[in-house]
């Protein structure tokens, strides 16, 4: 786990609430895409797994993973990177609010109980009002 410890202290030194506070001078394109991404990692709550299957062999998905493994975690870190940027930005949140909106309400309508993720969830969306 030598490998795991360095790439942990990597990430670690590099100070990415700081580097994301100063996202308030990137252009609407570039923070755009900031937002894109930080809601494609955050995504990774959302894992589609089997829920019912019917006579056809159609399988309805969507369900949400809600423990505590190291995606779900470093899931939760993008979903928090994601509100700390939007937080950063809030003269202009109007670039990056329609898409941020869907994400939350998307993990908020799939939570099938109580957890970390549904937690974090909610407290970055109260952070936002």
């Amino acid at each position: 786990m030598a490998g795991y410890e360095e790439l942990t202290a990597f990430v670690s030194s590099l100070k990415l609430e700081e580097l994301l506070l100063n996202t308030k001078f990137l252009s609407n394109g570039a923070l755009t895409a900031l937002a894109s991404a930080l809601i494609s990692s955050s995504s990774r709550l959302l894992e589609e797994e089997p829920e019912d299957q019917d006579c056809a062999g159609a399988v309805t998905v969507s369900s949400v993973v809600w423990d505590s493994t190291p995606n779900v975690e470093s899931a939760i870190v993008c979903l928090d990177l994601l509100t700390n940027t939007a937080l950063a930005n809030h003269q202009r949140i109007q670039v990056m609010w329609v898409p941020m909106h869907a994400h939350f309400q998307q993990l908020l309508s799939n939570a099938q109980s109580p957890s970390l993720a549904a937690e974090r969830t909610v407290v970055n969306q109260v952070r936002l009002c």
